[in-house]
């Protein structure tokens, strides 16, 4: 089950490496101010690592962690 579903998450990982595109995050509808971290809410931005991390959980404990890069 950990794979099933990891292998639903990938493909997007990998058009966001291979295009150079993180599509923005439709769900967020207000920041909290007190958040540091930077999230893509209004237009795509280009990634600003090489790398993408993968993490999927299914039931009973079945984690997968995939990680895949571009060169």
């Amino acid at each position: 089950p950990g794979a099933a579903a990891a292998r639903f998450a990938l493909p997007p990982a990998a058009l966001i490496l291979e295009r150079g595109v993180v599509p923005p995050n439709t769900a967020v509808y207000s920041l909290d101010p007190e958040c540091t971290r930077r999230l893509h809410t209004d237009e795509p931005v280009p990634p600003t690592a090489s790398h993408a991390l993968v993490n999927a959980y299914a039931f009973g404990g079945n984690n997968t962690s995939v990680v895949i890069g571009r060169s």
